[in-house]
């Protein structure tokens, strides 16, 4: 039996044991079931990656994960480029719809650094400067994930 301290949820990720995630969604009534709902969902296709061999868990998937065809199986789901304003070919979503994602994929070991870095750092920066700078010069097939190097 793993101890849980309040306020923490589990997730068991086969190979790598019991792994603890650091929020519980539950605990954020105002916002509805739509955490809760894209938890399951992300969980549910973490577990079909996992059991069709879509990857294999590692600890430190977050930087040297690198798998471009399960970053572009994410950005088919939307979850790439998921805080990026639409207007600027984003999906529009919050902040703490984007943390669920990557919580997920980082406890899972999902191999993301292909994405991560990038949709976590980049592109907020990117469409701060893209409000301010009008001058059509963005990407818009970034946040969806055709493109893709090394560093980004």
């Amino acid at each position: 039996m793993v101890d849980v301290p309040e306020g923490q949820g589990l997730v068991v990720v086969p190979g790598a044991g019991t792994l603890m995630t650091a929020t519980r969604t539950d605990r954020l009534d105002h916002l509805g079931s739509t955490l809760d709902d894209l938890r399951t969902e992300v969980r549910g296709f973490l577990d079909h990656e996992l059991t069709t061999g879509g990857f294999v868990p590692d600890t430190d998937s977050w930087m040297t994960g690198f798998d471009a065809g399960f970053s572009a199986r994410v950005a088919e789901r939307g979850w790439l480029g998921m805080t990026v304003p639409t207007e600027y070919g984003g999906h529009g979503r919050s902040p703490l719809e984007r943390f669920v994602v990557s919580e997920e994929m980082l406890a899972h070991g999902a191999p993301v650094a292909a994405h991560w870095i990038a949709d976590r750092q980049m592109a907020p920066s990117i469409s701060r400067t893209a409000r301010t700078n009008r001058s059509g010069d963005t990407s818009p097939e970034s946040p969806r994930g055709p493109s893709s190097s090394r560093s980004a």
